[in-house]
């Protein structure tokens, strides 16, 4: 951090359906571009190794497996970059599927958030998919990485500064899970948003945003 500020990038990378290998040279490239910009925190989109429509194939061993070895490429390039990355994915854990987002920097995953609260309406389905986040916290194992923290109660410090992750939907409650995050001494929101557009949406989503970065006392990157 230099002069008090810490500098941030939402960065959105173009995907192919369920094309793992294609997504996440995507992020790679923007990732390797941005940090070289100087920012320390680069956010991409939810479940963007996969792309976010996937629909019934997020049941599909092999994607799963698949976005697992993209984690691994992620992860592996981290070691190389001054910048914790958050990327979104599927993660089977337990036997349930969740929709993550994994937080990494310095060549090792620090920690996985999943989705609390999941759309179910309109052009959603994902609790056809997916389940909400646990209310505990517990520990995982991830491509030989042990004792990962899994859960919503997680604060990441980078560079003195605490961040906090939660995924699209999740704003969009009654009590967002960066509430608690603040009132726990988050200072920046990191939300993950694969959100599709339609007619007076973005006016109202720069509203809720604002509105709960001001309630935060955060900064909000989406």
């Amino acid at each position: 951090m230099e002069l008090g500020y810490l500098r941030v990038a939402a960065a959105v990378p173009r995907v192919n359906v369920a094309d793992v290998n294609f997504n996440v040279e995507s992020v790679k490239s923007l990732a390797q571009e941005i940090a070289g910009k100087g920012a320390s925190v680069i956010v991409f989109p939810e479940l963007c190794v996969t792309a976010y429509t996937c629909a019934d194939l997020f049941h599909n061993d092999t994607l799963l497996a698949s976005a697992l070895e993209g984690l691994a490429k992620l992860t592996q390039l981290t070691s190389s970059l001054k910048a914790m990355i958050v990327v979104g994915m599927p993660l089977k854990v337990h036997g349930q599927l969740y929709n993550c987002a994994v937080a990494i920097a310095d060549g090792k995953i620090l920690g996985v958030v999943p989705k609390t609260y999941l759309p179910d309406y309109n052009e959603f389905y994902e609790k056809r998919w997916f389940v909400g986040a646990p209310d505990d916290m517990f520990f995982i194992e991830i491509n030989g990485q042990k004792a990962i923290p899994f859960g919503t109660s997680q604060l990441f410090e980078v560079e003195g500064v605490k961040c906090a992750i939660e995924l699209c939907e999740d704003l969009w409650t009654a009590i967002p899970p960066s509430s608690k995050a603040a009132l726990a001494g988050a200072q920046v929101i990191l939300n993950m948003s694969a959100s599709d557009d339609i007619i007076g949406k973005y006016d109202y989503l720069l509203s809720l945003i604002s509105q709960q970065s001001a309630r935060c006392m955060a900064a909000y990157v989406y």
